[in-house]
């Protein structure tokens, strides 16, 4: 299973449509709060953005509004699933 990174705002829609759709679709993840210390800077060093939301998939980052993430991370977690070593 790929990792999995959420990093927003407690209180941002958009991370929280993603958050419902990882849900649905049975895909764990780890919810990084940018309100915590050290949260923001850790992302910026691990990807150069500061925007949120930001969901990183085994480092890679994917952003963008809550419905935009949805369709990239569905692609891309579907292309993953597919590249496994069975």
């Amino acid at each position: 299973m790929p990792r999995i990174e959420l990093y927003s705002r407690a209180d941002c829609a958009n991370a929280r449509t993603i958050t419902e759709w990882m849900r649905t679709n049975g895909h764990a993840h780890l919810w990084r709060d940018l309100g915590e210390p050290g949260v923001a800077e850790d992302l910026r060093g691990r990807t150069r953005l500061g925007i949120a939301p930001v969901t990183l998939v085994d480092g890679r980052p994917v952003w963008g509004n809550g419905r935009e993430q949805v369709r990239r991370l569905r692609r891309l977690l579907r292309r993953r699933l597919w590249t496994l070593p069975w």
